[in-house]
């Protein structure tokens, strides 16, 4: 009987505790606030190839995936290298157009930032390699609407450029042309049976002047494979404002006075500084 009565006041002890837990759960202080678990949102935001984004001054990223309390603000800023911003989209709907982007969680949502004005111009050239306004590419390469557009091609030994066919042409071994549409182009070359020669040509200062080659401006470098005692090679200096041309350093050979020149290559390599 007494053992009894011992686990009858325990169990009544046990039922207190717990129901003083619970009230301490759904009561806070003194306050009489209720306690709650705030719901979380997932937030997904995803870039296309040519735009990221910062979150809160970190980044920038090509995609992001979280959770958030309801009515957290997040601050986003769109980087966009080529192109133009197009704004942020949820679905088809346009949130904002501007590149900064104050975000307030209320739900779910899905994210995607959009560039316009942007194509892509796809290079081919067999036993070559290719340039565009100066630099190396693999073969394909997006750029701004409008964009001058200089490209040539550098032969393998044994062969030279001819020129260039497909959405731009041109029948030596630079084409120029502003982009405004996507477009492939294809340096064409021959092969020949006699020796060549390499001619680089670069600028002394970049800031004081450029290079024009077969009447197109290359910038500060230019290079193409000619062929020795045949090939030639139409160069001329264009210098910027404030500025004029001294003259044609060739490596080796004598130096050239004049701004426009015809290069034929006599020896296996040949360098040419022009000097403004």
């Amino acid at each position: 009987m007494e053992k009894t009565k011992t686990m009858l006041i325990v169990a009544i002890v046990a039922i207190v505790v717990i129901a003083a837990a619970a009230a301490l759960m759904l009561n806070s202080g003194d306050s009489g606030e209720k306690f709650k678990v705030d719901t979380l949102f997932k937030v997904k935001i995803e870039s296309d190839e040519y735009s990221k984004f910062t979150v809160d001054g970190d980044g920038p990223w090509g995609s992001s995936e979280g959770s958030y309390v309801k009515g957290t603000k997040l601050s986003l800023v769109a980087v966009t290298d080529v192109g133009h911003f197009g704004g942020y989209y949820a679905g088809d709907r346009l949130l904002c157009a501007d590149a900064s982007y104050e975000l307030v969680i209320e739900s779910d949502v899905s994210i995607r930032l959009v560039t316009k004005d942007v194509v892509v111009l796809t290079l081919n050239g067999d036993g070559c390699s290719l340039y565009m306004n100066g630099v190396g590419i693999g073969g394909e390469k997006a750029v701004t609407v409008g964009t001058p557009v200089t490209v040539y091609a550098v032969s393998d030994e044994g062969r030279v450029v001819t020129g260039w066919t497909g959405s731009y042409t041109s029948s030596s071994p630079v084409c120029a042309f502003v982009a405004d549409s996507d477009a492939e182009l294809s340096a064409t070359t021959k092969e020949v049976s006699g020796p060549t020669s390499v001619v680089t040509v670069t600028v002394d200062f970049p800031d004081l002047g450029s290079i024009v080659a077969y009447g197109q401006n290359v910038g500060d470098r230019y290079s193409v494979r000619l062929e020795q005692s045949e090939g030639h090679l139409l160069l001329s200096a264009e210098p910027k404002e404030g500025h004029s041309f001294s003259h044609w350093l060739l490596n080796p050979g004598d130096p050239l006075y004049d701004a426009s020149v015809d290069v034929v290559p006599i020896t296996e390599g040949l360098n040419i500084l022009a000097v403004f």
